[in-house]
């Protein structure tokens, strides 16, 4: 998801600098979970070291210009998924400015979830407009957490398409997807220690991704748990919201963000 996530409620997007991507909102279509994800993908390249590493990098394809260069390296270390992505601005101006996130589903054995139970550090929840969902009154506001999430209860009980923070805008989380019967878990982390981060990304700037998605689709076999940098409808949200969660990248400039995915023995 990227140069925006969630939903935007706006016919163009005109970007802090200046760059203006028309959006369709034909037949009252809401823009959704940004652009990236319908582009194409090349394979750059594949490794797999002696211990049974394996890498797999891939390049996006076909991005306009004003918007960042991605780069996506799926690192899988036994049973632990690292999804790492690069941002840079290729062009010689002006910066480039986005949000960004990942909308994985998560499931165990194609389970119900209704059996199953989220645990989670995540420290609030962010208060949605219900029909819209995108931040209430336009701000970022936070509730308690207990009221929705109902921490290590069943999943039977919760139905949700809502967003949850970190305790503030540079903190990780980790969420899991628990199922005692069948003595699994399936988490996923922003806490990526700098032991664990490719070599080849020391330096640059990282990206945070303190805030947390999940939804519960209808089919109830599985959950989405989804890192964000920031909440849906971001450029239309005031400018001091916008300056602490969009990034911005200076002509030749690069950042990138990290987490991972796990699969755990209880």
């Amino acid at each position: 998801m990227c140069p925006w996530l969630g939903r935007l409620y706006s016919d163009k997007l005109v970007l802090p600098n200046g760059t203006e991507v028309p959006l369709d909102t034909s037949e009252g279509k809401t823009p959704l979970h940004g652009l990236y994800y319908s582009y194409k993908r090349k394979v750059v390249e594949r490794k797999e070291t002696a211990s049974g590493e394996q890498t797999l990098t891939l390049d996006v394809l076909g991005v306009p210009s004003g918007m960042p260069s991605v780069q996506e390296t799926f690192i899988l270390r036994d049973s632990t998924l690292l999804l790492a992505t690069i941002f840079s601005n290729a062009d010689v101006s002006p910066s480039v400015q986005f949000v960004y996130g990942y909308h994985p589903y998560l499931t165990l054995d194609h389970r119900s979830i209704d059996g199953q139970k989220i645990r989670s550090n995540l420290a609030n929840e962010v208060l949605l407009d219900r029909k819209r969902l995108v931040p209430l009154d336009d701000t970022i506001k936070n509730g308690p957490l207990q009221e929705t999430l109902k921490l290590d209860t069943l999943l039977k009980e919760i139905t949700l398409d809502n967003c949850f923070a970190a305790k503030d805008f540079t903190s990780s989380f980790t969420t899991q997807l628990v199922d005692e019967e069948l003595g699994l878990a399936v988490e996923v982390t922003t806490d990526v220690q700098e032991s664990e981060i490719p070599a080849h990304l020391h330096g640059l700037r990282r990206i945070s991704l303190p805030f947390c998605q999940m939804y519960t689709p209808p089919t109830r076999t599985s959950v989405a748990i989804e890192p964000q940098s920031s909440v849906a409808n971001i450029f239309n949200l005031p400018a001091d919201i916008q300056s602490q969660l969009v990034t911005s990248l200076a002509p030749g400039e690069r950042a990138f963000g990290i987490f991972k995915l796990r699969l755990l023995s209880l």
